[in-house]
């Protein structure tokens, strides 16, 4: 494991079996991991210091996101979820949380369909990656086809919380390509989600929570935080933040993180 210098925590490079990873620590308490989604880590520090609040956060930034170097030898989500297994065995000796946003709850369920015996507890947060529709039936936004700034009326609940990308400097914009780019490499066909992960779900035996916010537009399926959790043969929930879109994490990240902690300390029913 190598220090990777950083003005604004703790990184660690971590050398795994699938390949390198780099791994943001910070906060105080029981470990819990984060799973970034589409953008990395760019918008995510206030979600990040409210868990950080109450817990040991180990964010992973996932391979092609700019911060972490991509590699030929990931070729898929499912090759994204073998990094989440890699890194979560390799740096802790019992189950551990583990949260995923979006694409990276995609990753998430990946993980803790083969790895059950890793996870002590599974929140999704307004996941991506399965399709329950008919065939001709989109189950997301098409993200490439959609004007930009439609599309980011659509991920937000509250316009005002939008990010502006004039705040970001040269070298955040860099990461931004970088993750628009591995979107696109891990998402494209078929098209965010994985014909075999909702069959799998019954493979999903940690406690599991779901959260949604209200006013996701990204997401074209009704219900589907209920679908997601009525697929989960584990004891599952489901929370719906009022007001929010699919950037639940940037739009309420105290909220996020409050229900997050209490699903965390709560024991299964």
């Amino acid at each position: 494991m190598k220090q990777v210098p950083d003005t604004t925590g703790c990184f660690e490079e971590v050398q795994l079996s699938s390949g390198i990873v780099i791994v943001e620590r910070s906060g105080h308490g029981p470990p819990i991991i984060l799973v970034h989604g589409e953008d990395g880590s760019l918008f995510l520090r206030p979600f990040i210091e409210a868990l950080g609040a109450h817990k040991e956060v180990h964010l992973i930034n996932l391979p092609g996101w700019g911060v972490t170097p991509g590699s030929n030898d990931i070729e898929g989500v499912d090759d994204l979820g073998l990094v989440l297994s890699d890194y979560t065995m390799s740096q802790f000796a019992s189950p551990t949380p583990v949260i995923g946003l979006s694409l990276g709850a995609w990753v998430t369920a990946q993980a803790a369909v083969f790895g059950q015996h890793l996870f002590s507890k599974v929140v999704l947060v307004s996941p991506i990656g399965i399709k329950t529709t008919a065939r001709e039936e989109r189950s997301y936004v098409d993200i490439w086809a959609t004007d930009p700034g439609e599309l980011r009326h659509l991920l937000y609940g509250d316009p005002s919380r939008i990010p502006d990308l004039r705040d970001l400097d040269d070298d955040e914009f860099l990461r931004l390509a970088h993750a628009t780019e591995a979107v696109a490499r891990h998402g494209w066909a078929p098209y965010l989600y994985d014909p075999k992960l909702a069959r799998r779900l019954v493979r999903l035996t940690s406690q599991t929570l779901i959260v949604t916010g209200t006013e996701d537009h990204f997401v074209l399926e009704p219900s589907f935080g209920e679908r997601w959790a009525a697929l989960v043969t584990g004891a599952s929930e489901h929370v719906a933040i009022q007001g929010v879109g699919h950037r639940a994490e940037e739009e309420a990240p105290h909220e996020l993180a409050a229900v997050i902690h209490k699903f965390l300390e709560s024991q299964p029913s």
